[in-house]
């Protein structure tokens, strides 16, 4: 009996150590292996890919992602926006005019904290660009 409840324990051990091993693993490839990015402060638009309809921003833009959860870019010719931003699971979400809705999905395909590389959504253009930041 004693035996039986030795191996029974090592078994209900190794099913947990088995389980906890499989939830805190992931097939899904996080930026910079779970390697947290903070964004805030100041990005520069480095490169601009078009793949669908029209992007509003163009090299050298910046974008100024505040703590408090506001963001403002600066561009060219006196383009201005701001609005509010919220990060979670690799996306960036910016909401231009308050609503509560995202104006833009930003997916975070490759990061560091001195370089982005973004496929971005953008459903105020109603168009899909790669954007490039850096610091």
């Amino acid at each position: 009996m004693k035996r039986y409840l030795n191996l029974s324990r090592l078994s209900a051990f190794s099913l947990l150590l088995l389980l906890s091993s499989c939830l805190l693993s992931s097939c899904e490839e996080l930026w910079v292996e779970n390697y947290y990015v903070n964004i805030t402060g100041r990005w520069y638009v480095r490169n601009v890919y078009l793949r669908v309809g029209d992007c509003p921003y163009y090299t050298n833009d910046r974008f100024q992602f505040n703590s408090n959860g506001t963001f403002q870019v600066i561009g060219s010719n006196g383009f201005y926006e701001s609005g509010y931003w919220d990060v979670e699971d690799n996306v960036i979400y910016m909401d231009f005019n308050g609503d509560g809705l995202s104006d833009i999905e930003a997916y975070i395909n490759q990061g560091t904290n001195y370089r982005m590389e973004l496929d971005v959504r953008d459903y105020s253009y109603d168009s899909r660009y790669t954007l490039v930041l850096v610091r």
